[in-house]
């Protein structure tokens, strides 16, 4: 959440467009949560050990969740109720850079209370 309200903060000053910084922040949040749902999955495994594909339905349901993201940002009658602006390819990377931190934070989260349960386990 601070690493979105700085992306905000940040986009705002630099470009000078508060419909710009609104949806880099908007689209941030909602990406890093469908990437969000794959780390969920189990609470000590990473989500690469489960499998991309091993819920094809959850996969399907981040599809149509990026999907429905993209009609918000690019689609001009939900870009007037949204007070959206199109994204360029700079802010597409700041935002699955965000992501990717969520998900690096909470799979190294997980690596410590999993390394932990097993020094517990073993003494």
């Amino acid at each position: 959440g601070l690493l979105a309200l700085a992306v905000f903060y940040i986009t705002w000053k630099v470009t000078g467009s508060l419909e710009t910084a609104r949806t880099i922040t908007f689209t941030a949040i909602a990406v890093k949560s469908l990437l969000y749902v794959f780390s969920c999955r189990s609470q000590s495994l990473p989500f690469w050990r489960i499998g991309f594909f091993s819920n094809p339905y959850l996969v399907l349901a981040v599809l149509v969740g990026l999907g429905v993201q993209l009609l918000a940002v690019y689609l001009p009658f939900f870009q007037k109720i949204f007070h959206t602006a199109p994204l360029g390819a700079v802010e597409w990377l700041v935002v699955l850079g965000i992501g990717l931190v969520a998900i690096t934070v909470i799979e190294l989260v997980k690596y410590i209370f999993a390394r932990r349960a097993r020094r517990v386990a073993t003494a």
